[in-house]
């Protein structure tokens, strides 16, 4: 996984391969602050990018090894809390989560909440359908810097921005795949060289007060309720009967092997 990260870095940015390796392989379980010496100098890991499984018929982590987590949820809460956990303050990190995510109870409403109240979960990406090979999955972007408690006991979170580039549009991972020239509306939008103060509210872009997220059960963040009637996402009939003839396969799946134990 070293070397295939290390390629596609090198691939898709055009990095002359004679500089020293992009990717280190390390022990994220470590000390946080502990430090990556590289041509003579040495750095502390401040940025967090990752794309955690959404689903694994792995054999769950023994919850004894993990004191330190606010829950225990599916694959993506552990990994987003993990995040979240290990994250000196002040570092920042961007992950990929499913849709269960942003409203599922138990677990993840646990782990939304204290999201928000630890750091500033400051913007929501909703990513449009058919980045995955897998048909169905919508997912999205986290974005989030690690924050000092504040000694009122305020939520670090002030305000979250959620930009919606998945309703009006639809595509495929081969007919009509996603592109970078699909997200130049984001970009723009989330201004990375401001502090956001100056973001501009439009029909994809709209801010959410974090006490009136925190004040609601579970702390939901599936937010899209603000777009327009004709900026509501309906996915085409077929695709909506594969997702579903997936889920059943999954399923189908699960029950056999509790089957099969017990013999």
């Amino acid at each position: 996984m070293c070397r295939l990260a290390t390629m596609n870095v090198l691939l898709g940015t055009g990095r002359p391969f004679r500089e020293p390796s992009p990717i280190r392989q390390g022990d994220s379980l470590l000390a946080q602050s502990t430090p990556v010496r590289r041509s003579n100098s040495t750095i502390v890991p401040t940025v967090a990018i990752c794309n955690p499984p959404f689903k694994s018929n792995s054999t769950p982590p023994n919850a004894d090894l993990r004191t330190d987590f606010w829950s225990f949820g599916d694959f993506p809460t552990n990994f987003l809390q993990h995040i979240a956990i290990t994250l000196p303050i002040g570092a920042r990190a961007a992950v990929f989560v499913p849709d269960g995510v942003l409203f599922g109870n138990g677990a993840a409403a646990t782990i939304r909440r204290r999201l928000l109240q630890n750091c500033d979960v400051h913007t929501l990406l909703r990513l449009p359908t058919g980045l995955f090979h897998r048909k169905g999955v919508k997912a999205n972007v986290l974005f989030f810097t690690k924050a000092a408690p504040k000694p009122s006991g305020e939520p670090a979170t002030n305000t979250l921005w959620v930009y919606d580039a998945r309703s009006d549009t639809h595509h495929t991972d081969t007919g009509n795949p996603v592109t970078e020239a699909d997200f130049a509306g984001f970009l723009a939008a989330y201004r990375p060289d401001s502090s956001f103060s100056d973001r501009t509210e439009s029909d994809r872009f709209r801010p959410y007060d974090a006490s009136e997220l925190l004040d609601q059960t579970g702390a939901n963040l599936d937010l899209y309720a603000h777009l327009k009637p004709d900026l509501l996402e309906f996915e085409p009939p077929r695709d909506i009967a594969l997702r579903i003839a997936d889920d059943l396969g999954e399923a189908q799946r699960r029950f056999q092997a509790v089957a099969d134990a017990l013999g």
